[in-house]
């Protein structure tokens, strides 16, 4: 813990990337995050940052399952770097409106609010595949190679076994020597993962490709994928929406939705491993889309989603789902006109490609927007 620490000495911390902010709205998941021994707003009242005015020595799972989270993310947090994290005293933007303030006695007694510490290692699987050290990013660009890397890292921290490795990396029409190619391309990816520096996470001398019967097992250390920070993200969103907890669902689902990037493993291999979790993760960021703004339309947000519901229509036009939400938002939004003119286009975008006519709740939803009625239908899945 750093000591008597002044607020001039103090920066803006700015967050590196989205997945940053999605692994410290994932309650910290794999980093070390500290608090301070008691908690960093004087005279806290209930539901105002802190959730329970007892709590004297809060935990990094009720810290950051608070509303307080998203908004001290948003608003700036104020510390300074230390080694691969960084080091917490304060944050602009909290719900007091006299936070920095507040905050100046902690801030002045050197007080470290939170402390957090990135992995050693991370895994990137969700888009071009990558794996970073210390903020050094190294790609691997020999097709074998990203096979054998992306199907260890989709079945992370379980055995694959050389016969799946095999008929992943050559097919049906696998080399007379598959085997002891199978073996070279291990200890390439040893090698290269040794280069990287990485440990796995685990300390232990044996990097974090190990053999064991009947194949392979990469450790992947908590934190250390943004495929598992992706789930973790989903996941708590599920739940939140399921509890309506909307402004909580919205953080992590919008953070969920940034983490997958650009082109994904499809244009890497089809072989039964990848092939499935290219298929697996299509269908998870269409769920991770429909959760995010049915949260963001029971807030209200309508206007703010037709945006993303225009670019969500033009990459899945037969995702009825989407459509209803758009025509939904538009209406509450007063564009009625556009509404029914979105609905006449993708009841024939349904009939021209399907010969069928749009689900019932479009039909519905079209005819509530025709009578102009005083109540109108829920947001999707409300």
């Amino acid at each position: 813990m750093l000591g008597g620490a002044e607020p001039e000495e103090l920066e803006r911390l700015e967050l590196p990337s989205a997945y940053m902010v999605a692994h410290l709205r994932a309650e910290g998941e794999g980093g070390r995050l500290r608090h301070a021994p008691r908690p960093p707003v004087p005279g806290h009242r209930p539901g105002r940052g802190w959730g329970k005015p007892s709590s004297s020595r809060p935990t990094a799972r009720n810290f950051w399952s608070t509303p307080c989270c998203p908004r001290m993310v948003e608003g700036g947090l104020l510390g300074k770097k230390s080694g691969r994290g960084f080091q917490v005293y304060a944050w602009r933007g909290g719900y007091e409106s006299s936070a920095a303030t507040a905050r100046t006695p902690e801030v002045k007694a050197g007080k470290v609010l939170l402390e957090f510490e990135e992995p050693l290692v991370r895994y990137e699987i969700l888009g071009p595949l990558s794996v970073t050290d210390n903020n050094r990013i190294s790609a691997i660009t020999a097709p074998k190679m990203q096979i054998l890397l992306a199907t260890l890292l989709i079945r992370a921290n379980h055995v694959v076994s050389r016969e799946a490795l095999v008929n992943e990396l050559w097919g049906s029409t696998p080399p007379r020597r598959a085997t002891a190619a199978l073996h070279v391309y291990v200890s390439q990816l040893r090698k290269f993962l040794s280069g990287a520096g990485h440990d796995g996470g685990s300390g232990h001398d044996q990097g974090p490709l190990i053999t064991k019967l009947p194949g392979y097992l990469l450790r992947v250390g908590p934190g250390e994928s943004d495929l598992h920070l992706f789930q973790r993200l989903l996941h708590e969103g599920r739940v939140s929406v399921r509890a309506r907890r909307y402004d909580k669902a919205v953080t992590v689902l919008g953070s969920a939705f940034a983490l997958p990037r650009g082109t994904t493993l499809s244009e890497v291999s089809d072989g039964p491993v990848i092939g499935g979790f290219v298929k697996w993760l299509d269908e998870a960021r269409i769920e991770c889309a429909e959760l995010f703004v049915e949260s963001s339309m029971a807030l209200g947000r309508y206007q703010e989603m037709i945006g993303l519901l225009r670019s969500l229509v033009v990459d899945h036009p037969l995702h009825e789902t989407f459509y209803q939400q758009l025509i939904l938002c538009m209406s509450r939004s007063g564009r009625r006109a556009e509404a029914l003119t979105t609905y006449r286009g993708v009841r024939e975008t349904i009939r021209r490609e399907l010969g069928l006519e749009p689900c019932r709740a479009l039909r519905e939803l079209q005819q509530t927007i025709l009578r102009a009625e005083e109540e109108e239908p829920e947001p999707v899945g409300v």
